[in-house]
């Protein structure tokens, strides 16, 4: 099918203002309208039947036909089908899918057999997570599971819609997506992910057994999420079997790492759940996802994260306590997720107007001075340790009158300059509305600091992440204790281990224990031989990122063509070497990175 041309006049028809995509669907009636486009019921003229379309707005990326391309490839009976993809020649981008036709989800709630609603209630349930289970190992994220977007086929089968905000993964870009009361809290920051998918999903089952949605409607319902827990399912309407109410509990936690690894889990626990215990075919035909299967994994440090959370949570209200909060820890520690995954709560809290608005800021020293409108190069001293002194009191002086408006976090990377400047900020009483924040290696030995210090993983958060990398496959425990005691509770590397691990279970190798990990292996040796077992072209692709994060760049640099450096990129990802797009451009890790560049001192690596 060619990109569609958009006629906004009267169809021949006589539709006077609904839009004829092609000459070929032929708009009836506007079923909704949503921020990120308008949906209709059409008619397909070349088929001579009915479909859905959905024409988004103006302000669509340039990437979305792209995306929905990948949806048309999709098939699973609880998936409703693509039929087309396009763009019209105003620019704006529509999606075509099949009418389903059926009852929607509050038929459910409504049958009055208690045992004919149990069935219908568990087959529903198997179905979503099928459906899901099949888009998450496509490298896809739905993106709005809400019991709107949720129909039954003729058959009985549940069928999830509504494939508009579908994609893959994305790390906090954008604002709010989905809807509200089953998005869950991440989305208000634009998070779309595997963990969003499976908190809409317990929403809409929620509501499929009670007649309502676990939070209600709207902006309260994000509050809700935020400051209270989800009620239990058998507190609201009795008859489903006890194992329903752990399943609810944990994908509505509010907290993207409390809720299950993968929609694979979410299966097999509804199979345990339900009266039959039957898994679906999903259970063990379902492939392993495309992408890095740690992506936006975050376990263990609960103490770290409450005591950095409480540091943090006053700025709202210009009360903070401390003007500087060094994480503390080596190289690996998770110092940077620890940080991302707190700073991500605090603007979560204030999109849902639980808290007030705080200015988020990221880069260097540099990076604070040109968003205050001071140049730092510029102050004159001879003495290099006053000059620095007369540079950080001008910066923290126009910081000051910046956040007079608006409470200020800045976060800054680890250097040196970015710890001296920290260590400034902590010699004077704090202000309440300024707050900076750096990883640092050691304690800062000064009054008005919040020392953060990230001890060793322990051994259980070390076997969550072993079992997130399985992706819902059993781990023999020989080698999640391999891991356990090669990683010596360090982040990064119990991380390079169970990614390790996770290819052996995709490729269905067999695992040796002793060649996954051996003690004394650390971070720079297992990533090194990592990198070894990476095609020549999944190298060239890591190598090329980094030296620079612009994609386009480094397909010249690694000097691939589309196709190779698509195929490269993913394998690259797979094994945890690159982010995926939209979740931040580059290497995953500075380590990473350091081992990249180390290749090409050798000199048998070249780039073109």
């Amino acid at each position: 099918m060619s990109v569609a041309n958009l006629v906004a006049s009267a169809d021949a028809r006589g539709r006077v203002g609904l839009p004829v995509l092609d000459g070929r669907y032929v708009a009836t009636a506007r079923l909704g309208r949503g921020a990120s486009g308008s949906t209709w019921a059409a008619e397909d003229v070349a088929r001579g039947d009915r479909c859905v379309v959905k024409l988004f707005g103006a302000g669509a990326g340039a990437e979305i036909a792209g995306e929905f391309r990948r949806l048309a490839s999709l098939a699973h009976p609880s998936v409703v089908r693509v039929r087309d993809v396009g763009r019209a020649a105003d620019g704006r981008a529509f999606l075509v899918t099949d009418l389903v036709g059926g009852p929607g989800l509050d038929v459910v709630a409504a049958i009055v057999d208690d045992t004919d609603r149990v069935r219908r209630f568990e087959r529903l349930a198997r179905d979503l997570a099928d459906a899901l289970a099949y888009l998450h190992a496509r490298g896809l994220v739905h993106g709005d599971v809400a019991a709107a977007n949720v129909r039954f086929a003729a058959d009985g089968r549940a069928v999830l819609l509504d494939l508009g905000l579908a994609g893959a993964p994305r790390d906090g870009v954008g604002g709010a997506r989905g809807t509200l009361g089953y998005a869950p809290p991440e989305a208000l920051v634009g998070v779309r992910g595997v963990a969003g998918d499976l908190f809409g999903l317990g929403a809409t089952l929620f509501e499929a057994w009670t007649g309502a949605p676990p939070f209600g409607h709207g902006l309260a319902a994000v509050q809700r999420m935020l400051t209270t827990r989800a009620p239990r399912l058998s507190a609201v309407r009795a008859g489903l079997p006890p194992a329903w109410d752990d399943l609810g509990a944990a994908l509505l936690a509010s907290e993207a790492a409390q809720r299950p690894a993968s929609a694979r889990d979410v299966l097999r626990l509804v199979a345990r759940a339900s009266h039959d215990g039957t898994p679906s075919l999903g259970d063990f035909s379902a492939p392993f996802p495309e992408g890095d299967p740690l992506e936006g994994v975050f376990v263990g440090r609960a103490a770290e994260r409450e005591t950095l959370r409480r540091a943090l949570e006053p700025l709202a209200e210009g009360a903070a306590p401390r003007a500087a909060i060094a994480v503390v820890g080596a190289p690996g520690s998770g110092r940077r997720t620890l940080i991302e995954s707190v700073v991500r709560e605090v603007a979560l809290a204030a999109a849902a107007g639980v808290t007030t608005e705080v200015h988020v800021a990221r880069g260097e020293v540099e990076v604070l001075e040109a968003l205050v409108g001071v140049a730092g190069s510029a102050v004159a001293e001879a003495d290099e340790a006053r000059r620095e002194q007369r540079r950080f009191a001008a910066l923290a002086e126009a910081l000051e009158r910046s956040a007079a408006s608006r409470p200020l976090c800045a976060v800054l990377p680890e250097s040196s300059l970015s710890e001296a400047f920290l260590s400034f900020m902590a010699g004077a009483p704090p202000s309440g509305r300024i707050v900076i924040v750096a990883p640092t290696t050691a304690p800062v030995a000064r009054p008005f600091v919040e020392n953060v210090v990230l001890a060793p993983l322990g051994d259980e958060a070390v076997r969550a992440l072993v079992a997130r990398a399985a992706w819902g496959e059993d781990v023999p425990s020989e080698a999640a204790d391999a891991i356990v005691a090669a990683a010596g509770g360090h982040a990064a590397l119990a991380a390079a281990l169970a990614r390790r691990l996770a290819l052996a279970v995709r490729e269905k190798s067999a695992l040796d224990p002793t060649a996954l990990a051996r003690p004394g292996d650390d971070l720079t040796a297992v990533l090194a031989a990592g990198f070894a077992a990476l095609s020549e072209e999944a190298r060239a692709t890591v190598v090329a990122l980094s030296l620079t994060s612009n994609v386009e760049a480094a397909r010249a640099i690694a000097g691939l063509d589309e196709v190779s450096w698509s195929s490269a990129f993913a394998a690259a990802r797979r094994e945890g070497w690159v982010r995926a797009p939209g979740v931040g451009e580059g290497l995953t890790s500075p380590a990473h990175a350091a081992i990249a560049r180390e290749a090409l001192r050798e000199p048998a690596f070249a780039l073109t």
